[in-house]
């Protein structure tokens, strides 16, 4: 059963990394950083499914709208921390 989820779940985090890219914007990361996002949207995406309840489990429209919303959450998050590390300080 894991290796029939594994490629739904690369599909959904290929194209909740791709959507969410192109609405955050940003320099292009490549394929792999977008399946990488994207998948980490969508377990945030499946996070937020079981507090708040946004989507029916196996629903796969409510999967891919939570993945893109998780994959804008941790785009915003990785912008954060990945701007104030190449920052440069000024007065000094």
């Amino acid at each position: 059963m894991l290796t029939t989820a594994i490629v739904p779940l690369l599909i959904i985090g290929f194209v909740a990394g791709l959507v969410s890219g192109a609405i955050i914007g940003g320099p292009a990361t490549g394929y792999a950083a977008s399946i990488v996002v994207g998948i980490a949207g969508a377990l945030v995406g499946g996070w937020l499914n079981g507090v708040f309840g946004f989507g029916s489990p196996g629903d796969l429209v409510s999967g891919i709208v939570l993945a893109v919303i998780g994959s804008i959450a941790v785009r915003i998050v990785l912008r954060v921390f990945f701007e104030r590390a190449v920052a440069p300080r000024t007065g000094e």
